[in-house]
């Protein structure tokens, strides 16, 4: 689902997939139906990813900086969908991840460099909470990492918004290759082209 180029791109899994509670994030998962990225995929196999710290990166197209950043994630093949690429990459966009102690959430940080003109620079930029808050929760079925509770809250602060569902994140392929719980909503969701960054 997500392909790689070996020699160009040469990659070392880091250790989430030894971490039974979060293992199947180093899988396949796709952003399941209800918001406008259903179907896309990613994997966090390769993200920047601290075990001691529970905490972990990912860009989304790539971009300045991290060896492994480029084809973690993928999304369907459209003018839109490239435009939104282009821009992802441009700003290097990012995601961070504190997971809690017991491994089954994580708080979410977006990242940015809103110098878009000067694209080689890292993602600098966190957007600040009273913006957005996001985190995700796995469900009482998931015991591996192989369903989260995405929320959001829009300008909780200002505005007053609590968090609440956004989209559900499946495990469609496994860390070894094999299908996931979750493999159908694969076929039935993600485009047939897709597009990744290189």
């Amino acid at each position: 689902a997500l392909p790689h180029a070996e020699g160009a791109y040469p990659r070392r899994p880091n250790c989430i997939q030894d971490v039974d509670p979060i293992r199947q994030l180093a899988g396949v998962m796709i952003e399941s139906k209800g918001v406008p990225l259903a179907g896309s995929v990613f994997t966090k196999r390769w993200m920047d990813f601290d075990k001691e710290a529970r905490y972990g990166e990912i860009k989304t197209y790539g971009g300045a900086g991290h060896q492994y950043s480029a084809s973690q994630w993928s999304a369907g093949s459209s003018f839109l969908w490239y435009i939104g690429a282009w821009c992802d990459r441009l700003s290097n966009q990012s995601y961070g991840f504190q997971f809690s102690d017991d491994w089954r959430s994580a708080s979410m940080v977006v990242k940015v460099n809103p110098c878009v003109c000067v694209p080689w620079l890292p993602a600098w930029y966190t957007v600040p909470s009273c913006c957005i808050l996001s985190d995700m929760v796995q469900t009482e079925a998931s015991a591996d990492g192989s369903e989260w509770d995405r929320r959001t809250a829009t300008c909780p602060l200002c505005c007053g918004d609590e968090m609440r569902h956004t989209y559900y994140l499946r495990n469609v392929i496994q860390p070894d290759g094999t299908p996931g719980k979750f493999h159908a909503e694969l076929e039935a969701l993600a485009d047939e082209k897709m597009v990744t960054a290189r």
